[in-house]
C-alpha cells in the first residue's frame, strides 16, 4: 500500500475519532456557530482583505481572529542525503497493518513506525516511509533510518 493509501486510511480513522471542526490542538477549534457565521454563504463576510495606502495587506479583523493565527514550528526534519528540511507544530508516529491499513497513532518513535509531521487531518507536511532503526536518541533529537532515508528530527 502507498503512503498517500496508508494516509488516507490514517485520516478515515482520525475523523471517525474528533468532531468535524477541531484542529489538533484546542486553540484551533471551531465552534459550529462560529464556522456557519463565516464560512456559510451569505452570512460570510465578502471583504477578507484589504490594501492600505502604503500597499500592506491587512486581513479582516473577524477573518483574522479565527483563520490568522500563525503557530510556531516545534519539530524540524532534516534528510540526510539531500538536507531537504520539513516543520511542524506537532508530530505522531502511524503504525499500519500487514496489509497496510492504518492501525494505531504513538508518541513515540519504534521500529515499525512512520513519523507524520502536523497538521494532522487532510493535508500534512511530511511522512516517511517506516523505521527501520533508530541509529541515537535524546530528549530533544532523533537519528532515524527508515525504509529509504536516514533523518534527523530536532525539537525546537
Amino acid at each position: 500500500m502507498t503512503l498517500r493509501k496508508q494516509y488516507n486510511q490514517y485520516v478515515k480513522e482520525w475523523m471517525k475519532e474528533n468532531p468535524p471542526f477541531a484542529g489538533p490542538y484546542d486553540s484551533e477549534c471551531l465552534s459550529f456557530k462560529q464556522f456557519k457565521e463565516n464560512m456559510i454563504g451569505g452570512a460570510q463576510p465578502k471583504i477578507l482583505l484589504t490594501q492600505s495606502e502604503d500597499g500592506t495587506l491587512n486581513l479582516d479583523k473577524a477573518f483574522e481572529a479565527i483563520f490568522g493565527k500563525e503557530l510556531e514550528p516545534k519539530y524540524k526534519l532534516v534528510r540526510e542525503r539531500d538536507q531537504l528540511t520539513k516543520t511542524s507544530v506537532g508530530v505522531k508516529w502511524l503504525e499500519f497493518n500487514e496489509d497496510g491499513r492504518y492501525k494505531a497513532d504513538f508518541e513515540d518513535i519504534a521500529v515499525g513506525r512512520s513519523l507524520l509531521m502536523s497538521p494532522f487531518g487532510p493535508s500534512f507536511t511530511w511522512q516517511t516511509t517506516t523505521v527501520t532503526e533508530i541509529v541515537e536518541q535524546r530528549e530533544d533529537y532523533i537519528k532515524f533510518n527508515t525504509e529509504n532515508s536516514v533523518y534527523e528530527l530536532f525539537t525546537l
